[in-house]
């Protein structure tokens, strides 16, 4: 459920008897950097094999009970669970806890196969033709989607250290979950644009950390890529504006060639005094702020970015709020990392 909380995701599991017809259930909810309908497939997996451990201690020869048979709908934690003993792959993604997944099962003396069963069939079925399995699972997926909210609501989530865990990797980040190659390239790129930032003056290590990159990074990835380079060079001060003109072309004078001011910089662009340049930044306004109307944002969060963006730099946005207004926080950090690292 990312559109209730994008970092965290939940796993509902059920063990049947089925000469009792007793049965067990239970939920987990993880808050993590790496949430995601994979990660909380795999923990039905994890739980399910943890119950079965602890069941098998109660038994004179576990190996001699009926082999049990495990439900699920991702093709991905059928393979895996069906094949413990076989290597992940460096590049494998939740391995921290599908590596936890395969040990849980290599341990367990109970006997036990994964199998598939259709997911979402009441899209496309009457309920008359349901399977038990097929019941079973939709029941899963409505107790998973309840935990989540129930989890969200009281702050109540799972440890982030599993039973029987002996080996973590760590980088700046926190955990890692997938490829420790790509992380730790991750962070040591992150460390480098950090440092690099703040000796050209762009954004200070102090103020680095409160930049959302990952929302940056999501919104980049969308752009075509000259669109990319262009940013690159915006954000670099490379940008076609007289003031780098002039540096490479003597016959260039470093001047606004709208408003005349002496040193064109980038930083100028948007707080030109020219009327067409004005014009232009408040037409770009307007779409922004239809695009803030058409996704529902916060009313007083969208007051506070248009009325901003027409200060053109002059304004702080804590002078724009409210004292007892939610966002002073929000406004007083932004005000630090300030006008060119927001528009830019």
């Amino acid at each position: 459920m990312v559109e209730v909380c994008p970092d965290v995701c939940s796993a509902a599991f059920m063990l049947i008897c089925t000469v009792s017809k007793r049965r067990i259930m239970g939920t987990w909810s993880e808050r993590s950097q790496f949430a995601g309908n994979y990660r909380g497939e795999i923990f039905g997996g994890m739980a399910l094999a943890l119950v079965l451990r602890a069941a098998a201690t109660f038994l004179p020869d576990a190996s001699q009970v009926p082999q049990v048979k495990l439900w699920f709908d991702n093709s991905g934690v059928i393979h895996h669970g069906n094949k413990p003993n076989a290597d992940l792959l460096e590049r494998q993604t939740q391995a921290d806890v599908l590596s936890l997944l395969k040990r849980y099962l290599i341990e367990l003396s109970i006997p036990v196969s994964f199998k598939k069963v259709e997911a979402h069939v009441d899209d496309y079925r009457p309920i008359e033709t349901f399977f038990p399995q097929e019941t079973w699972n939709m029941d899963m997926d409505w107790a998973a989607k309840s935990a989540i909210l129930n989890a969200v609501e009281t702050n109540s989530f799972i440890s982030p250290i599993f039973p029987f865990e002996t080996f973590r990797c760590h980088n700046g980040f926190g955990k890692i979950s997938g490829s420790p190659i790509a992380a730790i390239y991750d962070w040591h790129g992150y460390s480098t644009a950090k440092q690099l930032f703040d000796s050209k003056g762009i954004v200070s290590s102090g103020l680095f950390d409160l930049i959302y990159w990952e929302g940056m990074k999501k919104a980049v990835s969308k752009f075509p890529d000259i669109f990319k380079f262009w940013i690159s060079k915006h954000v670099s001060h490379f940008f076609g504006t007289n003031r780098f003109l002039s540096k490479i072309d003597s016959s260039v004078k470093n001047i606004c060639p709208s408003c005349g001011q002496p040193d064109e910089s980038t930083s100028h662009i948007t707080r030109c005094s020219d009327p067409g340049r004005i014009a232009s930044l408040e037409a770009a306004i307007d779409d922004l702020s239809d695009w803030m109307d058409e996704n529902d944002t916060d009313p007083i969060l969208q007051h506070l970015i248009e009325e901003y963006l027409l200060g053109r730099g002059v304004l702080q946005m804590a002078d724009i709020i409210e004292a007892e207004q939610e966002y002073i926080d929000f406004a007083t950090i932004h005000d630090d990392l300030g006008w060119d690292n927001f528009v830019e």
